[in-house]
């Protein structure tokens, strides 16, 4: 998939921060890239999406937020995976207080 390579150079973003975006080795990138790899439409539609944010990230713009206080609500105890996924938030950053209101265990 030559075009993907080109899309991929034409937004800057090299090989390694692709495929750790797409959550695929860089070998099967390149085997992608080169057409020896077949391309699932799933994995074709991963990769644009990937290249289209890393882009965003690289552009000049930029959108600073400073939250005070928020509360959320999700029906799971899975609190790494809101973070993660519905939040896109580094769990690491988070910093959880022995506390919870409402009776919940903790708070973020």
């Amino acid at each position: 998939m030559d075009y993907l390579k080109t899309l991929r150079m034409q937004y800057g973003v090299s090989q390694e921060q692709l495929a750790e975006k797409v959550g695929i080795s860089k070998r099967h990138l390149i085997r992608i890239e080169n057409g020896t790899q077949a391309l699932a439409e799933k994995m074709e539609t991963a990769i644009k999406s990937a290249l289209e944010e890393l882009w965003v990230l690289k552009s000049d713009c930029r959108l600073d937020v400073m939250i005070d206080y928020v509360r959320i609500h999700f029906m799971t105890k899975d609190v790494r995976r809101v973070v993660e996924e519905a939040l896109r938030f580094p769990f690491a950053d988070m910093i959880r207080e022995e506390r919870g209101f409402y009776g919940f265990d903790a708070t973020y």
